[in-house]
């Protein structure tokens, strides 16, 4: 059975383990963030954080074990915008619990939550080589990329 929960030191251990493997994935697939112990320090706290304010920062569980995470953090309001803003900054499924549904759960709470706390637009990342997440966002919500981020080296 599918729990839903937000992010709490109880899950500390499985929180940053799976923040660990989200790291790799995003380094195998050309990310920056380094899988260093520092960061995942930084991001597994910036989720409690949140989750204590009431953000989205859910994790699954399945028959009590922690499968799968969301983080979704409501941007500072250093300025004023049209839109109050949340940001997808990341989430990550084990490998045993893909294609079960679990990662659309988490984002559909994730979804109800954003909604009753009044954010009007969610801001993420994707990967643009990871076709099939950019496909699902764009297919299932209605999402469309607005900008291409580019990357070099200083030469």
């Amino acid at each position: 059975m599918l729990k839903i929960e937000r992010w709490s030191p109880l899950y500390q251990d499985q929180l940053k383990q799976m923040i660990s493997a989200f790291f790799q994935a995003s380094l195998d697939r050309g990310g920056d963030l380094l899988n260093t112990p520092r960061n995942i320090d930084v991001y597994y706290n910036l989720g409690i954080r949140k989750a204590a304010e009431g953000d989205p920062c859910l994790i699954a569980l399945s028959d009590g074990v922690p499968v799968a995470y969301v983080m979704w953090t409501g941007a500072p309001d250093v300025v004023d915008t049209k839109h109050k803003t949340i940001n997808a900054i990341g989430s990550y499924t084990t490998p045993t619990h893909r294609n079960k549904l679990v990662a659309t759960a988490l984002r559909e709470e994730a979804l109800r939550i954003t909604r009753e706390r009044g954010y009007t637009k969610i801001v993420g990342p994707v990967q643009l080589n990871n076709a099939r997440g950019v496909r699902e966002f764009c297919e299932t919500y209605g999402a469309w990329p607005t900008s291409v981020n580019f990357e070099f080296e200083v030469p």
